[in-house]
């Protein structure tokens, strides 16, 4: 049995280096449920930890898939955080791809009050592990002539994700970057 104090202090530590890498993973694989339940608690806030170590650990939730790491993230970037911390649990939760994580995306890329460095990443992360449904909400996002890279990051996920359901006859004959008016993102709604 290992003495939490101690895995706490060793995890805080590692949390606050620079690059989070496989030692990092291991160490807090091989402390078990205790470690994984310190890593969620310094997520949330539960533990003081600075923003540095609290956003390595909501990254590390999703790379690792910890079990309610979906909803452990949704809760985070459902509340007012730093803007580093609510990165990284987005960055973690695209990881995890269920159900709650395309959901957490999708909130965030839809709501036009949200962050715009949120939504474009919310998006381009929803083109990566996103559904027929994501597709769908993504197409109705008012993006506005002024937003040209949300616009295009739109469009490049709603290709992905109709790519990977089989929509192949929808793609642009030729490829993408043929010149082609198929390659313009097209008119969203205002």
């Amino acid at each position: 049995m290992h003495d939490t104090t101690d895995i706490q202090d060793q995890l805080l530590e590692l949390l606050a280096r620079i690059e989070i890498d496989e030692h990092v993973e291991l160490a807090i694989n091989a402390w078990g449920d205790e470690g994984i339940d310190l890593l969620r608690r310094i997520a949330r806030g539960d533990i003081e930890a600075d923003d540095y170590q609290r956003a390595n650990a909501a990254y590390l939730l999703g790379v690792l898939q910890v079990p309610k790491a979906a909803d452990d993230l949704a809760r985070i970037l459902e509340q007012k955080e730093a803007p580093r911390i609510r990165l990284s649990a987005l960055d973690g939760i695209r990881h995890v791809g269920d159900a709650t994580a395309r959901k957490a995306l999708r909130k965030i890329a839809t709501c036009a009050k949200s962050d715009a460095t949120e939504r474009v990443y919310a998006v381009e992360w929803l083109g990566q592990i996103g559904e027929d449904e994501d597709a769908k909400a993504l197409e109705n996002i008012d993006t506005g002539p002024a937003d040209v890279l949300l616009a295009q990051r739109v469009h490049d996920a709603v290709k992905s994700i109709q790519y990977r359901a089989g929509w192949s006859e929808s793609l642009p004959q030729g490829g993408e970057g043929d010149g082609g008016e198929e390659d313009e993102p097209k008119e969203t709604k205002r």
